[in-house]
């Protein structure tokens, strides 16, 4: 499976964020905290709607 785009809103530290996917291998990096591993969660959340740390679904909602 090929992803091209992302999108999530209210999800884990992103309020709302779209990243679209170029072909080939992509690269996810930033300083600590600034949500890179929210956006595997969120892709693993969409194909399997499980997360990794199978924890409670209803804490990767965003409150506040």
């Amino acid at each position: 499976m090929i992803l091209k785009k992302l999108y999530m809103k209210d999800f884990l530290s992103h309020k709302s964020t779209e990243i679209e996917f170029d072909k080939g291998v992509t690269v996810i990096s930033g300083p600590n905290g600034a949500g890179k591993s929210s956006i595997l969660e969120a892709i693993g959340f969409a194909l399997f709607k499980e997360t990794a740390t199978r924890g409670n679904i209803g804490d990767l909602i965003r409150y506040g």
